[in-house]
Parts: C-alpha cells; structure tokens; sequence
C-alpha cells in the first residue's frame, strides 16, 4: 500500500512508529480504529470545500506543501476493509481516509 501524505504527518508518523515499535501498517490501523466513529464527520470537513461547476467536481485547496509517500505491505484482507471504509465514508482515496485518520489519533493521543 502506497500513501501520498503531507511530509510533516509522513515524518511524525514514522518517528511515533519508531517511537512505540509499533510497525507503519498497525500504525495506520490504530489511527482508523481510533477515529472510526468520527471518520465519516472528519471525511465530509476535508471535503467541505468541493463545489461542483453542474460538471466537474472542484476542490479549492489549502497549501498544501510538500508531500510523501509511505509504502509499506498490509494484509490483503485489512486492505480491502480500508478500501471499504473509503467507499462508506466517502473519501477521495486511501490516501485522504488515513491522512485525516492519523491527524486526528495524534491530535487526540496515540494509545
């Protein structure tokens, strides 16, 4: 699995992963665990600035700033509930579903 994030969260998350020896992927797993219950609210206000021209989908963007990927292996069978929870929560990718996943487990506290 490959995911494109903001270099900062990219940096953090490997230095908590570090940190608590806790491999990327359960990582990534704690944080969607931890912010599944808020997931579909945290998913709509990334989305909150997206307009539609009545044909297009257009979304106006903070600055973003640089950004990373992570690769890493997980499991086919955590993948495809990942790619579920994209669909059920309506993110735009893997990608945005755990970026704002793990913005919020650190914001509140890793456990």
């Amino acid at each position: 699995m490959t995911l494109s994030l903001p270099t900062p969260l990219a940096e953090q998350s490997s230095a908590i992963a570090k940190k608590t020896s806790v491999s990327y992927p359960d990582l990534v797993m704690n944080a969607i665990v931890a912010s599944h219950e808020v997931l579909r609210d945290l998913i709509a206000a990334a989305n909150a600035e997206a307009s539609s021209d009545g044909l297009f989908v257009r979304t106006r963007r903070q600055s973003a700033g640089p950004r990373s990927t992570k690769s890493f292996r997980m499991r086919r069978d955590n993948l495809e509930v990942i790619d579920q929870l994209v669909q059920d929560v309506e993110a735009e990718s893997r990608s945005q579903l755990c970026r704002v996943a793990m913005e919020h487990y650190f914001k509140n506290g890793t456990k």
